[in-house]
């Protein structure tokens, strides 16, 4: 009944979900209480996606879109009530952060800063802060972030995601979109489709594809949460630096866990690829990573939207990231960015929107705030010669133009952990855009 009545609500896969349910309806399987509405998953390479140099392709269990269908609703209202509902225990708080509303991320953020109560776990699927109280009178913070999350489900898990769902239709339901992540994989070969591999799972593999990844990540973190709010935190460090305390607490729920090393500075905080930084009125607000722009920078999944002379795409697609980047907060930087870029034409492709979905949320009634350029610099380490450059040369970047030094450098690593790389000085790979200067791409 859900899926009859908001298949076709907005969705960027709408139309695919309308073609599916139309589908389901001629051969009569959306009115079977039995069919789990797919028959098995295929393993295929995730594409146009950039990875870390040496790191392998990542693969995706593609269940179609009609599997979705079959839980989407029921998810959705799981993931309400999580946020809905703090867990308090032991002292502290578990939480659930649904969306990176501003409002949302700027509370969250200052309940980071001073927990009300022992401590402040915050979650949103594999991803997650902890705000811990030390026997010093101090507070210990960290980003913590389950290793290999999808992979590392035990059947156990999955039984407890069934158990929370409540009794009667919605517990049956869940059954079956769990019954989903014990279908055959198939494997096809690229070269000829007749050639294929059929894999039977022994038992339950959370299929990136499964419409309960959130669900069931969350219930893990959950799992994380209650272990360590039962530690008698002492914050002693091992000689790596690392906390071995929620080391071995993660390790009890059945996860291993990175980002055990305390945070030095506030800003060092990461959620939802979202940091707090201060404004000029010394208010904390949450601000998209730096690094976010520059890796979204100088791409786009297809070809530029739009026709005409492709300087003038290029700058209009560069205007809308921009705008869609940080709707809320201006700095030397941006401000500078938006000049150089003009007031022309600005397009917000869907792609935009798609990868910024799960990091900004657009709220008008949050309000502008400039920021604290020393708070920013104090996130990336920047000293006052590379926030210069960074102010001076990448904001000036026009169409056509690379640029690499230490400040972006130091951008991405923090945020990506990645490095940059030189262009090569060759004359051809320079255009009419750039100057005689050979400049370096990130």
């Amino acid at each position: 009944m859900e899926a009859l009545l908001h298949h076709a609500d907005p969705h960027p896969k709408v139309l695919l979900r309308k073609q599916a349910y139309k589908e389901m309806t001629e051969e009569c399987t959306n009115v079977d209480d039995y069919s789990l509405w797919v028959k098995s998953v295929l393993w295929k390479l995730k594409k146009n996606e950039w990875a870390k140099p040496g790191k392998k392709p990542r693969s995706i269990g593609d269940l179609g879109v009609a599997a979705s269908l079959l839980g989407f609703r029921l998810t959705n209202f799981m993931k309400t009530a999580q946020a809905a509902e703090d867990i308090e225990v032991n002292g502290g708080t578990i939480c659930f952060c649904k969306s990176p509303d501003p409002f949302e991320l700027k509370k969250h953020f200052e309940n980071l800063l001073d927990p009300p109560g022992r401590f402040y776990y915050l979650y949103f699927s594999d991803d997650a802060c902890l705000a811990i109280r030390n026997p010093n009178g101090g507070v210990d913070r960290y980003n913590l972030d389950i290793s290999s999350c999808d992979a590392s489900h035990s059947t156990e898990l999955f039984r407890l995601l069934e158990r929370l769902t409540p009794r009667g239709l919605p517990r049956d339901d869940m059954e079956r979109l769990v019954a989903q992540c014990k279908l055959p994989l198939r494997v096809v070969s690229r070269v000829d489709p007749n050639v294929k591999i059929v894999l039977q799972p022994l038992t339950e593999r959370l299929y990136s594809g499964s419409t309960i990844t959130t669900a069931i990540n969350n219930c893990a973190n959950i799992c994380i949460g209650l272990a360590i709010s039962q530690l008698d935190y002492t914050g002693v460090l091992g000689p790596d630096g690392s906390s071995f305390e929620l080391i071995n607490a993660a390790a009890q729920a059945g996860y291993i866990v990175t980002g055990t090393n305390p945070l030095t500075h506030f800003e060092d905080v990461q959620f939802l690829k979202n940091s707090p930084v201060l404004d000029n009125h010394g208010d904390w607000h949450p601000m998209l990573n730096f690094g976010v722009f520059l890796r979204s920078s100088g791409t786009c999944n297809g070809d530029l939207p739009g026709h005409g002379p492709l300087k003038e795409r290029a700058e209009a697609f560069q205007r809308g990231l921009l705008k869609c980047t940080f709707p809320y907060c201006t700095s030397e930087v941006i401000d500078r960015m938006h000049a150089v870029l003009g007031t022309g034409n600005v397009v917000v492709t869907k792609e935009v929107e798609e990868s910024l979905a799960y990091k900004t949320v657009l709220n008008s009634k949050y309000p502008i705030y400039q920021v604290d350029t020393v708070s920013f610099c104090r996130r990336y380490r920047l000293d006052d010669s590379e926030y210069s450059d960074l102010l001076h040369e990448f904001a000036n970047l026009r169409f056509g133009q690379h640029y690499n030094a230490s400040c972006v450098a130091k951008i991405l690593k923090k945020d990506y952990d990645l490095t940059t790389t030189e262009l090569d000085t060759n004359k051809y790979l320079l255009n009419e855009y750039n100057s005689d200067r050979t400049e370096a791409s990130f």
